[in-house]
């Protein structure tokens, strides 16, 4: 009864299974018995088993439509339920991304050939209509990119019609995009329904790799800041506009970007799986030295200001104390962390603890990626002498 069956036929049926699954994986972590329950008198759910059982043959192309359309509607009912009943983004957000990587495209699929392969790849996981309905246009292609659009939206009608909001679609399926494709590739919106699959431009390392690359980046800051404050010492009439630069990256870049992953991500698990001495580790070091450093900060920032108005001895005298002491204060700290805190992570925390840490830390990485490159622009081409690793 399958001679009508044909190969599109099974790779449609494998990417409504691939979204029906995703939605039933929300279902079973998210939702209480009570949700489930009401999600099952409202939303259909379609019948498990091989396509020669469950499509109707005599029509194959209206059964597998009904199906998409029971997905769809499913999908959107669960979502939005969830969210009513107190179920964050962010909680969903992870599941979709750990979804993704459950089901990478193969076990090599961190380095396919090139970007067309990792288009084509993906396209057999994501439904977007009826092969018929031609939604998907390739507008661009080559080893590096590949640019698409999407000629109508298919999807919205489904969340409009519950009341739902169609964007959290469109959030889901972006992190289970990246859950498939690893560190290696990414996908971007870069116009109205308009999206880019390019190859990463940040490496592919692991959590612990990338934030000890950060650490070399803040030193290479502080060799900057500590070149400026000898040329402060030796000339009082010293331009000290820099040290705004300097503070900004310490904030923003430093602190927000790299300490901030550090306490929401890697430091968060380690106290929570790690029991006593991860504790004294993290909330009686390091945590207390990320404290003293935004001080010394907040500290260089108000004498740099003084300075500026009063070029006075002791002003300048607080700018060099506070760019040093927090230089110092680095120095040790990266040192600390690099050598004990992360090589105790990586030995003690379970695999499955890792994966979180690698799934949240890419997401953190994808949604701030501007803060990211405007740093490293600003570091790019600097020249100092006194700063050695």
């Amino acid at each position: 009864m399958s001679a009508f069956l044909g190969p599109i036929h099974h790779m449609l049926y494998g990417k409504i299974k691939f979204q029906n699954d995703f939605t039933n994986r929300l279902i079973s972590e998210l939702a209480t018995t009570e949700i489930a329950a009401e999600i099952d008198k409202i939303a259909e759910n379609i019948p498990t088993g091989l396509i020669e059982d469950i499509v109707d043959q005599n029509n194959i192309h209206a059964s597998l439509q009904e199906m998409i359309s029971k997905i769809e509607k499913r999908l959107a009912i669960v979502v939005t339920l969830l969210k009513a009943n107190g179920i964050t983004m962010d909680k969903l957000i992870l599941l979709a991304k750990d979804y993704g990587r459950e089901n990478a495209l193969s076990e090599n699929f961190e380095s396919p050939k090139d970007a067309i392969e990792a288009y084509t790849m993906l396209s057999t996981k994501l439904v977007n209509g009826m092969p018929c309905d031609r939604v998907q246009v390739i507008l661009q292609k080559d080893k590096d990119s590949v640019l698409w659009q999407d000629r109508m939206d298919i999807h919205q009608k489904y969340w409009n019609e519950i009341g739902g909001d169609a964007g959290d679609f469109y959030i889901l399926r972006q992190a289970v995009i990246q859950g498939i494709l690893g560190s290696a590739f990414k996908v971007e919106e870069v116009g109205p329904y308009m999206f880019q699959l390019e190859r990463n431009k940040i490496k592919d390392k692991d959590n612990i790799a990338l934030l000890m690359e950060e650490h070399d980046n803040i030193l290479a800051m502080i060799g900057l800041m500590e070149e400026k404050s000898v040329a402060l010492m030796n000339n009082k009439e010293e331009e000290v506009d820099s040290f705004f630069g300097f503070i900004d990256f310490a904030r923003n870049y430093a602190d927000k970007h790299h300490h901030g992953k550090e306490e929401q991500i890697l430091f968060k698990y380690m106290t929570e799986n790690l029991g006593l001495t991860a504790e004294k580790l993290v909330n009686h070091g390091m945590l207390v030295e990320h404290n003293l450093g935004r001080l010394y900060v907040g500290n260089l920032e108000e004498s740099v200001k003084a300075y500026k108005a009063d070029k006075s001895d002791l002003n300048r005298l607080a700018i060099l104390t506070n760019a040093m002491g927090y230089g110092e204060l680095l120095k040790r700290h990266i040192a600390k962390e690099n050598e004990v805190v992360y090589t105790f992570a990586k030995r003690e925390l379970a695999p499955e603890v890792m994966e979180k840490v690698e799934i949240e830390t890419e997401i953190f990485e994808t949604e701030n990626a501007q803060v990211r490159e405007k740093y490293l622009e600003w570091l790019k081409g600097k020249q100092f002498s006194i700063w050695k690793k």
